[in-house]
């Protein structure tokens, strides 16, 4: 795989995580805050990011095979 290529899709997996991270932060807040409802989809939304972020890894792993 081209380097450049490589690079682009190691820091979209990297941003992910930060993105999914904040999220899961932001939903303990909201949690706190008592808006249930709003607290489970920022975790929902978090954990399909993060899972997303897991399968984009495999795939890369796979392909430098």
């Amino acid at each position: 795989m081209n380097q450049t290529a490589f690079n682009a899709i190691v820091q979209a997996i990297y941003q992910l995580q930060e993105i999914a991270s904040s999220l899961y932060d932001t939903s303990s807040v909201v949690s706190e805050q008592g808006a249930l409802s709003d607290a489970t989809l920022l975790q929902t939304v978090a954990d399909k990011l993060y899972k997303e972020s897991e399968n984009i890894d495999v795939l890369l792993v796979e392909m430098e095979a």
